[in-house]
Parts: C-alpha cells; structure tokens; sequence
C-alpha cells in the first residue's frame, strides 16, 4: 500500500521529492536510480519534479547527461501524471483510485513482485479504494483531504472513513482530528474548563 500512496502523495503534490522519486522508481514508471541519478545531474537546481520537467523540456543544465531516451521517457511520465493531477482536480478520491488501478495496471505488477503475495497486494488495493469511498461519502473533500486522513489514521490508529454508513451520526471530534472538516452544527463541550476570561472582556 506504501507504492499507491506514494504515487497519489505525488498526484497531489509532485514536489515532494521522496515520494516522487518512490513513484517513479517503481515497476509502475520504470525509472532506475541511475535515470534519477542522471536526471539530477543535468538539473542540479530546484525540486527532483523541476529537474524531470526540464530535462522532459530539453531544458537541462548538462544534457550529456540524458541519453538512451531519458527525456522522452521523462516527457510521457511528466504528461501522464500531468493527467492524473487534473483529474484529481474538484473529483472524489475514490474515482482517481480506480482511474490510477485502470491506468496503471499496479496489480500486474504487484502480482509479479515476489516478495508480495498477490492475493494480499489485491486485497489492499480493495481496503484502500473502499477506505476512499467512505471517506467520500462521509466528509468528502478530494485527493488532498483523503490522504490527510489517511495520515493522521496511520499516526493515531483511527479509520479514515469511520462513521460512513451513517451520514447523519454524531461524531465526537478533538479539536485537532476536526481540523479542516465542516458540519452543519457544532457543539464546543466543556468550555467552561480551564476556559480563558480575559478573552470575553471589552475590546
């Protein structure tokens, strides 16, 4: 599951260089750490995701640094992410998912990864795309709040799409897991406590 969510972290954000180089690393892209190598010698300066866009570009510092195809290799990685970042746009988590399983093809190579045992690796895809579905349908928000969830789930132990069979449940919420969510109506309980009077004088 670390592959996929290293590929979405980079669909919401390609300048995050560990999970950028992680995605494209992988069997999905087919980069080898002597492409990445290569690619930040010729573009030295700014993020690895700057670097790949210049060298895509023909833009490169030193261009014998790039042969055998890199650039075209990087100019079709660059349009296919290029892609799925404007279909993550304004769009449910869970869509992208199934777009990003369709397109590319991660079971296949999953499946032929011999440290993964391919039922597992399907069953994960399955947990992780229903996981988006929930949160979807219960707090919604697109790629970028789902993989906050999903973070603050893998740190606290909690489901990033608990409470989804029921839209209309109470959700008892510390402040910090409420933060960047929205309800109808909110209640602030035991205020009272420890609560801060100098704030409630006269300005």
């Amino acid at each position: 599951m670390s592959l996929i969510l290293s590929i979405l972290r980079t669909v919401d954000n390609p300048a995050r260089d560990v999970d950028l180089a992680a995605a494209m690393k992988s069997p999905v892209f087919g980069f080898s750490l002597e492409d990445l190598i290569r690619v930040r010698r010729a573009a030295p300066d700014g993020s690895l995701w700057d670097a790949v866009r210049a060298c895509a570009a023909g833009e490169a510092a030193d261009p014998a640094a790039l042969s055998g195809g890199l650039p075209e290799r990087l100019a079709d990685f660059a349009e296919r992410l290029g892609a799925l970042r404007h279909s993550a746009r304004g769009g449910r988590a869970d869509r992208l998912l199934l777009r990003l399983y369709e397109e590319t093809g991660i079971l296949r190579f999953l499946r032929d990864d011999p440290d993964i045992e391919e039922e597992a690796a399907a069953d994960d895809l399955r947990a992780l795309y229903e996981k988006a579905r929930r949160f979807e349908n219960n707090v919604g928000g697109g790629l970028c709040p789902f993989l906050d969830a999903v973070a603050q789930e893998i740190e606290e132990g909690t489901d990033a799409g608990e409470d989804a069979d029921d839209a209309n449940a109470v959700r008892i919420l510390s402040i910090h897991r409420a933060k960047g969510l929205e309800f109808p109506v909110c209640f602030l309980c035991r205020t009272e406590k420890s609560f801060n009077t100098r704030d409630t004088g006269a300005a």
